[in-house]
């Protein structure tokens, strides 16, 4: 556990000593009774929240997506002034019950944050993208937008590409726009989502230069790695939605235009 309070909150950790208890004491019972009748169900529960629940296993995932951090394949920036820099969007888009309400979740910061990064050292223009349909400015592109230009970015150097809810929608609306474009351009997104997005973009014709940002991965680890944590979670999660998004858009790979 990453903090004392989890100790009185219910958690996957707690979940996970249940399981434990019940796959031992499953194997004590006596033959027929139902506890021992799903003993390998218990255990095999068991095993599987306890493998999703360790933090090198997480790790693991997040490693093969996002590679080394430290890879001579990422291209240093040049200053040059027809740059071109795509920074796509993450975050809220409604509310539960439809309503717009557009807000950045940790990833969306990052993305923009990386994006005026590089521009300050590139030039150029910037393009953000995001949902939902509808008016520009009340969209993740919009605000994205916003954010630049309160980071210094000019007015005239912003663009908006707004309306798409997913990865294939940002992709399939820049196409245009980035083939036909004469100099350097960059994909700026999370590593964990880089190779999903340069994959998509890949399919459609574009070629990017990748400026991952926000890695999640760790590289140290200590015996605390195989150690089941509450946190470890929604790390797994996230590497699970982009092996499945790689996994979808493989299968519509012969379809997409």
């Amino acid at each position: 556990m990453s903090h004392p309070l989890e100790l009185i909150l219910p958690t996957h950790v707690h979940l996970l000593v249940l399981l434990a208890v019940l796959a031992v004491v499953s194997f004590r019972q006596p033959a027929g009774s139902w506890l021992r009748r799903g003993r390998f169900v218990w255990a095999g529960l068991f095993a599987w929240a306890f493998v999703f629940s360790i933090p090198m296993f997480a790790d693991t995932m997040l490693s093969s997506l996002e590679g080394d951090p430290t890879r001579a394949d990422i291209a240093a920036p040049v200053a040059d002034p027809e740059t071109l820099i795509v920074v796509l969007s993450s975050g809220e888009m409604r509310t539960p019950i439809g309503r717009t309400r557009v807000r950045f979740d940790v990833m969306g910061w990052e993305r923009v944050h990386g994006g005026v990064s590089l521009w300050r050292q590139t030039g150029g223009r910037m393009v953000f993208t995001g949902g939902p349909p509808g008016d520009a400015e009340d969209s993740l592109a919009g605000a994205s937008g916003r954010l630049a230009r309160e980071l210094g970015v000019p007015d005239a150097d912003v663009e908006l590409s707004a309306g798409a809810m997913n990865t294939q929608q940002e992709m399939a609306q820049l196409r245009d726009r980035v083939r036909a474009h004469r100099g350097p351009v960059w994909l700026v997104t999370n590593a964990l989502h880089m190779r999903r997005a340069l994959g998509i973009a890949e399919s459609l014709g574009m070629n990017f230069k990748p400026w991952p940002i926000g890695f999640r991965q760790i590289a140290d680890h200590s015996w605390r790695s195989w150690v089941p944590s509450n946190g470890t979670l929604a790390r797994a999660q996230a590497a699970l939605h982009e092996y499945i998004g790689l996994a979808v858009y493989s299968l519509r790979k012969g379809k997409t235009p």
